[in-house]
């Protein structure tokens, strides 16, 4: 499996230097050791990991593939790496834009990762919720949402209730819950979530200031609504930058609930100088700068 290769100081080094430095070892491991040994087989592995890293998730996926009937043939097919890559293919199979593909992939290895490795093994769950997320993409939100609420039950028993997994389910059922209309729900289920998140994760993580945002977008009320959004701007610019598209795209949340608010002048201001920023740090071509462009155009703010 890939390894954390990190620079002498612990801060993370550029892949592609890591890239080059496995793609030449890797002729002297399988002159040494064969081709067949477990270090050849990890370091195929890495090569393949850190081509997804440098934004190739086409060719990663070609390695992968041509990696996994290896591992089966020297380990077994449900030996956990090889169960592993089954996994990363479907990943990637989902990054090239096939959904309906991966999510077939992932339906293929949860059976075996249940019985290979147990069903409340953390490699079963995660399968479990790609295949949540990937049944909401194809259409089916009310699927995914049930497909949610149950992997819920097995996580809060196995991890327990605080377990950052368990959050994050819990999130996907407040958002799924929203996406087939029960907006009040929704934001009853993000309210409660909230104040657990901060508890467990901090007031400063990013999980936690999601749901903050997502609060506020589900708020009925444009004056409250705006309040929520002014306290957490400053915390996502402090957290992550003031240019960082979460800490952008609330500030647009803002100009807007600020024009909808009966202040066109102030929330087309807003508008205008995130536009300037966006230009600035992402160019004209980028998708937050287009969004932004639209946004003006739509509130009349030229």
């Amino acid at each position: 499996m890939p390894n954390d290769i990190a620079a002498p100081d612990g801060q993370p080094v550029d892949p592609r230097k890591v890239l080059e430095r496995l793609k030449a070892r890797l002729p002297d491991l399988e002159r040494t050791l064969g081709k067949d040994h477990p270090e050849t087989l990890g370091t195929r592995d890495n090569i393949a990991f850190y081509t997804a890293q440098t934004g190739d998730p086409t060719g990663a996926l070609a390695m992968f593939r041509a990696l996994l009937p290896d591992l089966e043939r020297v380990f077994g097919k449900d030996h956990p790496h090889a169960l592993a890559i089954r996994g990363q293919i479907a990943g990637l199979v989902d990054a090239t834009g096939d959904t309906l593909a991966a999510l077939n992939l992932y339906r293929a290895l949860l059976p075996d990762q249940e019985r290979a490795l147990g069903k409340d093994h953390p490699h079963a769950f995660a399968t479990r919720n790609s295949i949540g997320a990937l049944v909401g993409e194809t259409g089916d939100g009310a699927a995914a949402l049930n497909l949610f609420k149950s992997l819920l039950i097995d996580l809060e028993q196995t991890l327990g209730k605080d377990h950052p997994h368990a959050l994050a389910t819990r999130n996907n059922i407040a958002s799924w819950t929203g996406e087939v209309g029960d907006v009040g729900e929704a934001l009853g289920l993000f309210k409660a979530l909230l104040p657990d998140q901060e508890r467990v994760l901090g007031r400063d993580h990013p999980d936690s200031l999601a749901t903050r945002n997502n609060i506020a977008a589900l708020t009925s009320d444009t004056d409250e609504a705006i309040e929520l959004l002014k306290a957490l701007l400053p915390d996502q610019e402090r957290v992550f930058g003031r240019d960082h598209p979460d800490a952008l795209n609330t500030a647009c949340g803002l100009a807007i609930m600020t024009i909808l608010g009966d202040d066109r002048p102030e929330g087309c201001r807003r508008l205008r100088e995130i536009q300037d920023r966006v230009l600035k740090r992402y160019g004209p071509d980028h998708p937050l700068t287009r969004r932004v462009a639209g946004l003006i155009e739509k509130y009349d703010c030229d």
